[in-house]
């Protein structure tokens, strides 16, 4: 659920989008609000640097507390923004405290495990994790019809303090010689180390580019369900139905990972996405649009390989990193979740009312994050 939270600041609101655009009256077809979206994962980005640091310093749990306090004060902040502009300012600031808990979960996990072992406890946190998103819009869909898109905001708060309140039972996972000085010195020697390890920036790189096909599916599915086929109603329901794919799929990534080992995961499950994804764009252009539920159907599986292939090469990424993993946590998750979401804008901002962009996206990002996965396991190492 501390992994979940990320999440959620994204998942739960996507159902307000309609009633935002017109409270700030804004055009009914407006892609103004996936900046909602967008500057939230800047924020998430920017502030993984400075929580991966401080974690190595002074614990797991210590950064945990900050990064949820300040959640929850984001989260009540933004449901009294009087405009746009503000309520994106608030939503930076929110994705930067958002951060710490995702830093924090992720290197709890490189604490305790290591190798195909992390791969399979990632996949399991992943599984909860999903969990949100099949919930989230239908219960911001509820509180939007009780209260109003404002208390959508808030709801996101109180879940804050919630899991707060609950964390306090965890132990704290860093052992004491490997922490470090809290400075931007130990960011930037983290920064190199883990530049210079081949697999780990493959991994990186490929995460990158199938994080961004997937930021573009979270900005844009809003609207493509709401405008291009005209069922706001049903959005909750194909939003949280795809969701439960990527969690049956997380849940059989464990398994296969334990039979197969990781690298291999990823290299069919992208080789896979990279096939699909050209036959989706190639029906696409030969018979245009599909109905709604050839959309559903056709990206539900792209959807699914990105809940197995996306932790997977976490861990990849990950594994020599065992003595710096909040700060190296930090760095990755980064340079994967920023250049990710300028890659999903570029898709969004090409929005021309069919689902064609996306496809391309997932397509062109698809190939070159299998043509990245296929050099991973290359370079020899132990594992710290």
């Amino acid at each position: 659920m501390i992994m979940a939270s990320g999440a959620l600041g994204i998942d739960l609101m996507l159902p307000a989008f309609g009633s935002i655009r017109s409270a700030f009256n804004l055009s009914p077809d407006s892609t103004a609000p996936a900046a909602i979206v967008t500057m939230y994962l800047v924020g998430l980005a920017l502030g993984q640097l400075w929580f991966g640091s401080y974690s190595d310093r002074h614990g797991r749990k210590a950064a945990l507390r900050v990064g949820m306090i300040g959640y929850a004060v984001c989260a009540a902040g933004a449901a009294f923004a009087p405009s746009l502009g503000p309520l994106l300012a608030i939503r930076l600031a929110w994705g930067f405290m958002a951060s710490g808990p995702r830093v924090v979960a992720v290197a709890i996990v490189r604490d305790r495990f290591e190798g195909d072992r992390m791969a399979q406890a990632m996949s399991f946190v992943m599984a909860v994790f999903v969990l949100v998103p099949v919930v989230a819009p239908s219960l911001g869909a509820v509180v939007l019809a009780v209260g109003g898109w404002r208390w959508v905001f808030g709801s996101a708060a109180i879940f804050a303090l919630v899991v707060l309140a609950w964390s306090h039972r965890l132990p704290e996972t860093l052992h004491p010689d490997h922490r470090r000085v809290f400075s931007l010195r130990a960011i930037a020697d983290a920064a190199r180390e883990v530049v210079r390890d081949r697999d780990a920036m493959r991994a990186t790189a490929a995460m990158t580019l199938m994080f961004g096909a997937f930021s573009s599916y979270l900005a844009g599915s809003e609207l493509i369900v709401s405008g291009s086929y005209r069922r706001p109603e049903l959005f909750p329901y194909v939003f949280g139905g795809l969701a439960i794919f990527m969690g049956a799929a997380n849940v059989t990534n464990g398994s296969m990972v334990r039979r197969i080992g990781s690298r291999r995961v990823s290299r069919v499950g992208l080789g896979i996405a990279s096939t699909w994804a050209i036959l989706m764009v190639a029906l696409l252009f030969s018979f245009g649009q599909p109905p709604l539920l050839g959309f559903v159907l056709g990206i539900a599986p792209l959807l699914a390989v990105h809940a197995m292939v996306f932790p997977t090469l976490n861990a990849v990424a990950m594994e020599p990193m065992g003595h710096i993993a909040g700060t190296a946590s930090a760095v990755i998750g980064t340079i994967s979740t920023a250049l990710g979401a300028v890659l999903g804008s570029l898709i969004d901002r090409s929005f021309d009312g069919s689902v064609t962009p996306m496809a391309l996206g997932f397509a062109g990002y698809g190939l070159l994050a299998f043509g990245l996965v296929l050099g991973v396991g290359s370079q020899k190492r132990s594992i710290a």
